[in-house]
């Protein structure tokens, strides 16, 4: 399980003293902070797949 964690992560996991609150509280910020530039690798990647479109791009047949 330690091993599908990120170092960062799993150092604030194991600070003594520490309740699942307060775990929430401390690792919630950078995993929303992440989310918005993931959000554009995944787009990216998407777009980068045969047969992907998009709204704004028309198909093929219409």
């Amino acid at each position: 399980m330690y091993g599908s964690v990120d170092d960062a992560v799993l150092d604030l996991a194991m600070e003594p003293n520490r309740d699942a609150r307060a775990l929430y509280v401390s690792i919630e910020a950078p995993f929303r902070a992440n989310k918005e530039s993931r959000a554009v690798v995944l787009e990216r990647e998407f777009h980068g797949c045969p047969g992907a479109t998009s709204p704004s791009t028309p198909t093929p047949n219409g």
